[in-house]
């Protein structure tokens, strides 16, 4: 079906992507990626793709589209899956119930909308996932010029690498709870950099090359 649409749409003046989900029996995320969709839906699967409590950072060779559908229904998704897939350049769908607020919901409803802000602050079509960068392993970076990294818990602190990034960056923090910013002081490059949050719980740091 995906080849039979490709090769219709492919004399036409425009062309979609074409997407395939897990196949609830008998499926494996190795059948997504090998298929030839352009984005895919995959499952937990295992403690190496589990997109759930985990996700994956690991490029596939498709755009993957991190689906409450394909995880666990509607029992699923909060703020901190929200950003830790955000943040391993993932995209964030998630089956809503419709249930009013305020409802457990609310926490991955409030973080898709903060991901969304960011998404269009951000130069996100040159940013890529490199958990290397930071120590809390959640990482985008557009290396030397930005960074989006994600703390899941409350630390208090944590290292981002900034060696090969030189110039002052800008500090901006996030407080996911309460969709708070609160401002830091500009830092240098040139090294590894330890940032103190200024709040407990989830938080996101963002640096931007001044200038």
């Amino acid at each position: 079906m995906i080849n039979y649409v490709k090769e219709y749409e492919s004399g036409k003046n425009k062309q979609h992507p074409v997407g395939m989900t897990y196949q609830s029996r008998g499926g494996t995320n190795g059948a997504l990626y090998r298929s030839p969709a352009d984005w895919v839906s995959p499952s937990p699967e295992n403690a190496e793709e589990n997109y759930l409590s985990e996700p994956s950072s690991v490029y596939r060779g498709k755009v993957i589209v991190n689906d409450t559908d394909h995880l666990c229904g509607h029992s699923c998704g909060d703020a901190v899956w929200v950003w830790k897939s955000f943040c391993h350049g993932l995209n964030v769908p998630m089956m809503e119930d419709l249930s009013a607020s305020p409802v457990w919901q609310d926490s991955a409803r409030d973080a898709m909308g903060q991901v969304r802000k960011y998404s269009e602050r951000i130069n996100v079509a040159q940013m890529v996932p490199v958990d290397s960068l930071a120590e809390t392993r959640f990482c985008l970076a557009n290396a030397g010029r930005e960074y989006l990294i994600f703390q899941p818990g409350n630390k208090g602190e944590f290292t981002v690498n900034l060696n090969d990034a030189f110039g002052t960056f800008t500090v901006e923090w996030l407080n996911v709870s309460t969709a708070t910013t609160v401002e830091g002081k500009p830092i240098k490059g040139g090294g590894v950099r330890t940032f103190p949050t200024p709040f407990g719980g989830p938080g996101v740091l963002y640096l931007k090359i001044m200038g």
